[in-house]
């Protein structure tokens, strides 16, 4: 995976750092099949939205029910890889970050782009918004 950061900062270091291990953590989990690991990288909150494929979700709860009506009971949500991965940093608490994906499920491959806001609460950072294409 390419890691492109703009930082400047001791503090910068540590954000974008805390950012990555965040994102292994929730790529680990979808192909883990832990749905509820990865949905806790989810601001839970009625503000959270998540966009694709033209449809926009907004909330913690609805985007959860997404989830799991579009996968079902399964735990093989296929693999996920991050081809590209971009943080901006846009003070202490928000960053942006952009990249490039790559679903492999059932012998089928689907690549796209995605940008994510992520705000830093207590420490922990968390998607507020997620925009993904494919």
């Amino acid at each position: 995976m390419q890691h492109v950061t703009q930082e400047t900062t001791p503090m910068s270091h540590n954000s974008t750092s805390a950012i990555h291990d965040a994102f292994d953590t929730w790529t680990a989990a979808w192909n883990n099949g832990d749905l509820d690991g990865y949905l806790a990288g989810y601001w839970e909150s009625e503000q959270t939205r998540y966009i694709s494929n033209g449809k926009v979700i907004q909330g913690h709860a609805a985007i959860v029910a997404h989830y799991k009506s579009r996968l079902g009971e399964s735990a093989d949500f296929g693999r996920l890889e991050l081809l590209q991965f971009e943080v901006e940093l846009l003070g202490e608490r928000d960053a942006l970050v952009f990249g490039r994906f790559c679903h492999t499920h059932n012998d089928t491959a689907v690549t796209g782009a995605f940008t994510i806001h992520l705000r830093n609460f207590d420490g922990t950072w968390l998607i507020v918004l997620d925009h993904s294409s494919s």
